[in-house]
């Protein structure tokens, strides 16, 4: 081409150079390459009515994505991105000792982490004291918790960071919440002075430690009470939480763990509305955990597909578009991390914190890769915090609305996942509801034919696990981490242990008692629980104000097991005991 006539090379035309392939082109060439297997083979079925083929076109562009930041916000909550905004970094925070707790925290904030989830340990879970002789035989998975005091130095260090706190539970979320907001109040600030979440999630509770101390039915109304007390006090608070992770952990598909979110928060919405709380003050208190595996395709549709699928709840509900849009906080996968070469527990989590943005998460939580072995160490938690770091600052994925918007496959499995995701919750909803589903077992069963399935693929090796069913290492020399027994925490549980409680504590207890057998919704129980614990109640004292006369609720747990533990268990002895990591 002459000098003169170059200004004509632009735009370049790419047809001129590679022409136009249609799909029956791309399939005869397809079949050639594979050398007589089918085309066929190469369409993976992620779990019944829910496949990824290994070619999507326009046609497969959904009509329902819309736009970022409107509904059905397939497409997420936020209409632009700036490098400022994006998701908040959480770190999980589960050291027994609430003072080494406080001190995770604090290392946390100096890396940019600005959430903490505070997870407590099996006892307080279920309503025990630490002193308790029933809590002796319980794991210690969590902050050892027995009093408003004892949460001091993890609040205290929260509060100096100016740190978001998501707490977690269990079945004793009531009393904990209250521990967390009295400890907050002992030091001179308001109780509801908060950023976070307090977590109350009854079903999963029940699905995930198989025990509610206050019974089935009270949990259920106390909904509408921590909800209406958050309205009052606690305006930068999210007050009920529906996690899918005991799902997960079963081995659901993310149609399964779909439909029991949905479900589940339908459920909360029709006990906090009959209460008197108003649709659109229940919607905006309520948030979504879900955790994140390793199929990236699927566990970013698998997110957009949650938000798609609970705007139509809201909607059919006669919610407005603003309560319309859920937040969703992702967590990388503790199904998914190996005790066995661990280091490959990073890559792992690089792909599930990037689907969990990708999908549009509001908060996300990077597990550490030591986190299946023990309590994780300070270089675990620091790689955990970097992988924000480089995601938001070397990657931008902060600077970019719904980063995964447009690619036909994702737009496609969203649709997918949404669609069978709602079949399933209907037949949930046919079944008499998920907790009906839970205490009749007919959702055990359902999850244990998704983890046989899972199972055989594992087995098989169509789905392999690096460093443990591919490419292991036989001279691979196990990492070792601490793992807490109940004996560290037994000198001071014994020392904190009190005798029969004083005339003004007996009566601040049976204030307790009184608001929650009136179950007026209003705020008064866990409102008359944080004075109960800022006076120097237990933690076990005032579970059992709450649950009165009435019995705990107790069910099988649902089993929870990683993908590899099984292939770990064959090389025999050497690694630390199974430990929490979720």
């Amino acid at each position: 081409m002459s000098a003169r006539d170059i200004s004509t090379a632009w735009p370049p035309d790419p047809r001129g150079e590679f022409p136009a392939a249609s799909v029956e082109d791309w399939r005869e060439a397809a079949a050639q390459s594979l050398a007589g297997r089918r085309l066929d083979d190469l369409t993976v079925e992620h779990c019944p009515g829910v496949a990824v083929r290994p070619l999507y076109t326009e046609q497969d562009l959904p009509a329902l994505s819309g736009e970022p930041g409107r509904t059905p916000f397939a497409r997420g909550t936020g209409a632009t991105a700036h490098p400022a905004a994006g998701w908040r970094a959480c770190q999980r925070c589960d050291h027994p000792d609430p003072a080494e707790a406080g001190r995770w925290v604090a290392e946390a904030a100096r890396r940019d982490v600005s959430c903490a989830w505070l997870v407590f340990d099996a006892a307080a879970r279920r309503g025990l004291d630490a002193a308790d002789p029933a809590s002796a035989a319980l794991a210690v998975d969590g902050v050892v918790t027995s009093s408003a005091a004892d949460l001091g130095p993890v609040l205290e260090a929260i509060a100096a960071a100016g740190t978001a706190v998501h707490l977690d539970g269990g079945g004793n979320g009531i009393a904990l919440a209250a521990a967390a907001a009295a400890a907050r109040q002992l030091r001179g600030a308001p109780a509801g002075a908060l950023d976070g979440s307090l977590g109350w999630d009854p079903l999963a509770a029940l699905a995930s430690d198989g025990a509610l101390p206050y019974g089935l039915e009270r949990s259920l109304d106390l909904l509408a009470d921590v909800v209406s007390w958050t309205v009052r006090h606690g305006p930068a608070l999210h007050a009920v939480r529906v996690s899918t992770l005991p799902y997960h952990m079963a081995g659901a598909s993310a149609v399964q763990e779909l439909a029991c979110a949905i479900a589940t928060g339908v459920e909360y919405l029709r006990r906090t509305t009959a209460a008197g709380v108003e649709l659109d003050v229940a919607y905006r208190r309520l948030g979504f955990l879900a955790p994140i595996g390793r199929d990236l395709p699927i566990e970013i549709a698998k997110l957009r597909a949650l938000r798609v699928m609970w705007a139509r709840v809201v909607e059919a509900s006669g919610g407005s578009e603003q309560a319309q849009a859920a937040t969703v906080h992702a967590v990388t996968s503790p199904r998914c991390l190996t005790r066995r070469d661990p280091w490959v527990n990073m890559l792992r989590a690089t792909v599930g914190a990037f689907a969990g943005i990708a999908g549009g998460a509001d908060i996300l939580t990077v597990l550490p890769f030591d986190g299946a072995i023990g309590l994780p160490d300070s270089f675990g938690r620091r790689i955990a915090a970097n992988l924000h770091t480089i995601l938001r600052e070397e990657s931008h994925l902060g600077r970019v609305a719904d980063p995964a918007g447009g690619s036909y496959a994702i737009e496609r499995l969203t649709r997918d996942l949404a669609d069978a995701g709602w079949a399933a919750f209907q037949a949930i909803e046919r079944s008499g509801g998920i907790a009906a589903a839970l205490l009749g077992g007919g959702l055990r069963r359902e999850l244990a034919e998704s983890a046989r399935r899972r199972d055989e693929e594992l087995r098989s090796g169509r789905s392999p696990i690096t460093g443990v069913t591919s490419h292991p290492d036989p001279a691979e020399r196990p990492l070792e981490r601490p793992v807490a027994t109940r004996a560290d925490v037994s000198v001071r549980a014994a020392a904190a242990a009190g005798g029969a409680p004083g005339a003004g504590l007996a009566a601040a207890l049976e204030a307790v008692a009184r608001a929650a057998d009136a179950a007026r919704g209003d705020g008064s129980v866990l409102e008359s629980a944080i004075a109960a614990l800022a006076a120097g109640a237990s933690v076990g004292a005032v579970a059992a104000a709450v649950r009165g006369a009435g019995e705990p609720a107790a069910i099988p747990p649902l089993p929870a097991a990683r993908d590899a533990a099984a292939f770990e268990d064959l090389r025999g002895p050497g690694l630390s005991p199974e430990a929490g990591g979720g």
